[in-house]
Formats: C-alpha cells, sequence, structure tokens
C-alpha cells in the first residue's frame, strides 16, 4: 500500500492527477520464453523492470526476479561471463525450471566466473539482480581447438 501527500505553497491551490502505468514484466521472465542468443560472443541485454521468480525456480541468489537465455555453445571452451557487477548470470542444463542442474552459480561478489562448453551443448542463463533496471551481460567464448 502506498500513500500519496499533496501539498501547496502559500494559498494557491488546485487539481492533481495521479496516474499509474503498469508495468508488464520481460518476454523472458520465465524459463520457457528464454531468449535464444548464438554466436561465440553473444550479448545478454534487457530489463528486469518486474521481473519474478516463478514457481520451482533455485537460482543461486535470492533475487528481485530472474530473465532467461538460451545459448547453444558452437565450440568447446572457456566461457567468460561479464556481469559488470551489478547482475549475476547462473549456467543451467535441463528443460524445465524445476529439474535444471547447475553448470555454474554467480553470486553478485564475483567478477568474470568461467564455466567450460561442450559444444552442442545447449545451457540456460538465467541473469538476476537485486535491483530493477536495465541491464547488459557478455558471454565470450575462448574455443579450445580454434578453426584455422
Amino acid at each position: 500500500m502506498y500513500a500519496i501527500s499533496v501539498g501547496s505553497v502559500g494559498s494557491v491551490r488546485g487539481e492533481f492527477t495521479v496516474r499509474l502505468n503498469p508495468v508488464a514484466p520481460p518476454a523472458n521472465d520465465d524459463f520457457a520464453n528464454a531468449v535464444t542468443v548464438t554466436g561465440l560472443n553473444p550479448s545478454l541485454a534487457g530489463s528486469l523492470y518486474n521481473a519474478t521468480r516463478e514457481p520451482g525456480e533455485t537460482t543461486a541468489e535470492d533475487p528481485y526476479g530472474t530473465v532467461w537465455y538460451r545459448w547453444t555453445a558452437p565450440a568447446n571452451g572457456s566461457v567468460i561471463i561479464d556481469s559488470g557487477g551489478v547482475m549475476a548470470a547462473s549456467v543451467y542444463l535441463g528443460d524445465s525450471v524445476d529439474h535444471l542442474t547447475p553448470v555454474y552459480e554467480q553470486g553478485f561478489d564475483q567478477y568474470l566466473p568461467t564455466f567450460s562448453a561442450v559444444a552442442g551443448t545447449t545451457y540456460n542463463i538465467a541473469v538476476m539482480s537485486y535491483l530493477p533496471g536495465w541491464f547488459s551481460v557478455g558471454l565470450s567464448l575462448s574455443p579450445t581447438n580454434p578453426s584455422p
């Protein structure tokens, strides 16, 4: 519940209008609606405004909300997650939000964490924060056997 107080200066009086515009959750708020990203260095960008945690979600931290991405590794190698230190991005294997196996769970105090990717494996990436807002998270894959 919110309380709104309106005052005036001196004897000036008048009418006012309050408009509330609800913000819809992000399209990829739920695991089933994860945004698919591709390539060696995909960028995960979006918003956490009105993001939620869905039933069965077991992300590492207890954030404000999560949004989901899906990425299939194009090569074997080491992946660096650059969340800028404000967001956290955790990586999972699995086909439903309540049956995920952690590959890497990033805490909010970890910078530039890495995990080992296997070519052809699809990874589910949860981006989370304690604060709503816009974000950009980068994934950078360094292939172990780069093409000549």
